[in-house]
């Protein structure tokens, strides 16, 4: 015999399934709401009762709960109140489904914090569209929410990084004034000031390019490019700006497809993240691979590593390591997350391990190899 769900056919095309928590005492009508909703493609959890909802609440983290009022052991109106009241389930929409057409069981949910009603008997677009619209509503919420808080991040980080900078480069303007330079000081102020701009241009040219990557207005000039010789070309360069380290290049490069300034610039942003963050030295290894349809660089230090701390944002803009090894030397938080963007737009992947040794840190991405490859 089919479900009701295979009998049917959706309401709508399915964008994004959300994960949604109905809680009913009836087993029929937890059965009739599970198959509607499992019906546009979305995954229900079910409760029986207003306790075990704010159980599988905190289990299972829904985009959306449904609560029947009347139910055993805690009704719909409290379990509504300390969903609310929760800070982690505050911001999800709650529904209450109810055969009362009562208007003070509508006021008592919405002072309870309810964000709609639906009344049964209740068809089965009504449900599909409410639900529709409070997870879309959430979702731009959700959206709005994360924009504010990079917008923040982004000026905290900008606002406090040149500040620094233009700090360090009057300081040693003072310095040259009042210096007759009998110890070397106005060429070791003048170092300090032209290190101070260069960040701070670096700092503009990340800032620029994430608006670009941002907005969707950066593309990619295709072709062929030279993996081995590229890297050998970067190893140098990188070993020029830090020529007490050492620097070994493992493995083969195939050539790839790809943006031959682009994947320079992943190369490069990756070997100066290798050189500041191993303070004490230690080699740096470039190691290639090939498969059928990918190349893989990894870049692999033996410095500080990633703290556990860090592991899960590394790739987002705009962060910056809660370790205070890490906050005390200079970085825009742009970095790894540009890196990111610029492998995925080539079609590839990014990630980063921690080494068999346990000291250092391993980035790795790849690259799709070059026809003919």
């Amino acid at each position: 015999m089919q479900t009701l769900a295979a009998s049917l056919e959706r309401v709508r095309p399915l964008e994004e399934p959300a994960k949604i928590l109905v809680a009913d005492d009836s087993s029929s009508t937890r059965s009739l709401i599970r198959d509607l909703l499992v019906l546009e493609g979305h995954e229900v959890v079910v409760a029986e009762n207003g306790v075990q909802a704010l159980e599988r609440a905190a289990e299972t983290h829904p985009d959306l709960i449904m609560l029947d009022i009347v139910m055993p052991e805690m009704d719909g109106f409290l379990a509504c109140k300390h969903l609310k009241g929760d800070e982690e389930t505050q911001s999800t929409p709650v529904v209450l489904v109810t055969s009362l057409q009562d208007t003070e069981d509508r006021k008592k949910g919405l002072e309870m914090g309810a964000d709609d009603f639906i009344s049964k008997p209740f068809s089965r677009y009504e449900l599909c569209a409410r639900v529709a619209n409070l997870i879309q509503g959430k979702r731009r919420r959700d959206q709005l929410i994360e924009a504010e808080e990079l917008r923040t991040r982004m000026i905290t980080m900008v606002a406090h990084d040149l500040k620094n900078f233009l700090y360090g480069i009057v300081l040693h303007v003072e310095n040259i004034e009042k210096a007759g330079d009998p110890k070397g000081t106005v060429k070791k102020s003048l170092k300090s000031i032209l290190s101070g701009g260069e960040q701070m241009q670096v700092l503009v040219s990340n800032l620029l390019q994430f608006h670009q990557l941002e907005e969707g207005r950066l593309t990619l000039e295709l072709g062929r490019v030279n993996l081995e010789s590229m890297v050998a070309s970067c190893i140098e360069e990188a070993s020029e700006r830090a020529k007490r380290r050492t620097f070994v290049k493992n493995g083969i490069f195939p050539d790839v497809t790809g943006d031959a300034a682009r994947i320079r610039q992943i190369l490069n942003n990756l070997l100066t993240n290798a050189v500041k963050y191993s303070p004490n030295g230690g080699p740096i290894s470039v190691t290639g691979t090939g498969a059928a349809e990918s190349a893989t660089i990894s870049v692999e230090d033996q410095g500080m590593g990633v703290a556990d701390v860090d592991k899960n944002d590394l790739f987002q803009p705009f962060y910056r390591s809660k370790d205070p090894r890490v906050m005390a030397l200079p970085g825009t938080g742009l970095g790894l997350s540009i890196v990111r963007v610029l492998v995925e737009l080539h079609g590839g992947k990014i990630r980063h391990s921690d080494p068999p040794s346990g000291k250092g840190a391993i980035f790795s991405f790849t690259l799709p190899l070059a026809k003919g490859e």
